[in-house]
C-alpha cells in the first residue's frame, strides 16, 4: 500500500508539472529517446514524464498504440543505488586519464581514501613536448565588452579554424544575438540536442581553414578535432577560445586539449567576464576587486587558487550527499539480495518499507 501511494503521488506530480519538464527527447523508430553524450538512447527513462511523453506522441500519430501501452505502467521503486558505491564492490580498479595532474589535493585524497586507488603513474606523450601556445587571460567588465573581446580574438585568428567554448547554450546564444556575434558572418553552432551524426559532421567541418564553431562546455571533451591542413599548421594551428572559467581544472584541460593534438600546433586563450567569474567561483566583492587589479601575468595563478577553494566548498556538500546516498544504497542492496535469495515474504515487506 505505501508503495502504491508513493507511485500515485509521483504520477500526479508528473501530470501537474509535465508542461514545465524541459528534458529534450526525440522519436526514432517509434520510440522515445534522449540524447546522452551525443548519442540517442531509448533505454533512458524519466519515469512518468516519459510515460506521459508516449501518450503525447501517440496522440500526434508518432507512436503506435502497442508501443505506448508497453510503456505505461505503475513503476515501483526498489531502492536507490549510488554509482560511487558500486565501485567499492570491484576487485580492482584500473584507469587511464589525461587530467590526473589537474586534481586538487582534496580530490586526490578522496581517490585514495574512498576508492583505494593507491598507485598512479605519469607517462609522457609519444608526440613529445606540446606545441600549444597558451595566451594570456583577458578579464573584461560587462557583457558587451566580453562579447567584443571574443569577436576581436576570432578576427585575430584569421583563416585559422577557431573553436569558441561557452559555459552553456544560454551564454552562447546571448553572444550569437549580440551585435558582435552577428558581425562574424558564417558561424557553425553545436548543440546538445543534435544527433551524433550531425555533431560528427560539424566536428569535421570545424577544422577547415577559416571555420568558426561555437560550442557549450558539454562538448569540452570527447570530440576529436583533427586538422590535417598544412597551411593551418604553418599559421599556428587551430585556435581554442574559452569564454568562461571552469570550476573543474580537468574540464579546462580537456577544452584546452581540443587543439595542439598529436604533435600539432595550436593556441588557447581564456576571455572572462568579471561578474560571471565571481558568480561561478563564489567570489566575494573584495576578491573580485583583487582580481580586477591583478596584472595579466599573475592572473592565472590567482584564478587557480580561487578555483581550488570553490572545488573544496563543492566537495564538502558532495560528501554530505554521498553519506546519505551510501545509507540508501546499503538498504537497496540488502533488499535486492533478499528479493533474489529469500522466500521469507515478511522479511521482504519489512525491507521494502525501509527503502
Amino acid at each position: 500500500r505505501p508503495l502504491l501511494l508513493d507511485a500515485f503521488l509521483q504520477i500526479t506530480d508528473a501530470a501537474v508539472t509535465f508542461d514545465s519538464f524541459k528534458q529534450r527527447y526525440e522519436v526514432r523508430g517509434g520510440r522515445i529517446g534522449y540524447i546522452l553524450h551525443g548519442a540517442f538512447s531509448a533505454r533512458t527513462s524519466h519515469k512518468y514524464y516519459t510515460a506521459f511523453t508516449y501518450i503525447l506522441e501517440h496522440s500526434r500519430g508518432a507512436i503506435s498504440t502497442s508501443t505506448m501501452e508497453e510503456n505505461l505502467a505503475i513503476q515501483i521503486s526498489c531502492g536507490n543505488f549510488a554509482y560511487a558505491q558500486l565501485l567499492q564492490s570491484f576487485d580492482s580498479i584500473l584507469g587511464v586519464t589525461g587530467t590526473l595532474s589537474t586534481l586538487s589535493a582534496k580530490e586526490k585524497s578522496i581517490i585514495k581514501t574512498e576508492f583505494q586507488l593507491q598507485e598512479s603513474s605519469y607517462m609522457p606523450s609519444v608526440y613529445g613536448d606540446s606545441k600549444l601556445e597558451r595566451k594570456r587571460i583577458l578579464l573584461t567588465k560587462g557583457q558587451a565588452r566580453h562579447h567584443q573581446a571574443i569577436a576581436a580574438a576570432v578576427d585575430e585568428a584569421g583563416d585559422r579554424p577557431t573553436l569558441v567554448y561557452f559555459k552553456d547554450e544560454k551564454t552562447m546564444d546571448a553572444f550569437l544575438d549580440s551585435d558582435y556575434g552577428r558581425s562574424l558572418g558564417e558561424v557553425a553552432v553545436v548543440r546538445e540536442s543534435f544527433s551524433r551524426d550531425r555533431v560528427t559532421m560539424l566536428v569535421e567541418a570545424a577544422t577547415a581553414p577559416g571555420a568558426l564553431t561555437l560550442l557549450p562546455s558539454f562538448f569540452g571533451r570527447g570530440l576529436d578535432f583533427m586538422c590535417l591542413d598544412d597551411a593551418v599548421e604553418r599559421a599556428g594551428g587551430m585556435v581554442v577560445i574559452q569564454a568562461f572559467e571552469s570550476l573543474s581544472a580537468s574540464e579546462k584541460r580537456q577544452i584546452m586539449g581540443r587543439t595542439a593534438r598529436n604533435g600539432k600546433k595550436g593556441s588557447y586563450q581564456q576571455i572572462l567576464e568579471l561578474e560571471e567569474l565571481g558568480k561561478d567561483l563564489g567570489l566575494k566583492a573584495a576578491e573580485m576587486k583583487a582580481l580586477a587589479d591583478t596584472d595579466s601575468d599573475s592572473l592565472r595563478v590567482k584564478l587557480k587558487g580561487y578555483q581550488e577553494k570553490a572545488v573544496d566548498r563543492l566537495l564538502i556538500g558532495l560528501a554530505s550527499d554521498a553519506k546519505d546516498a551510501s545509507a540508501a544504497h546499503a538498504k537497496a542492496i540488502k533488499f535486492r539480495e533478499a528479493l533474489f535469495g529469500s522466500q521469507d515474504k515478511k522479511a521482504l515487506v519489512k525491507l521494502m518499507r525501509g527503502l
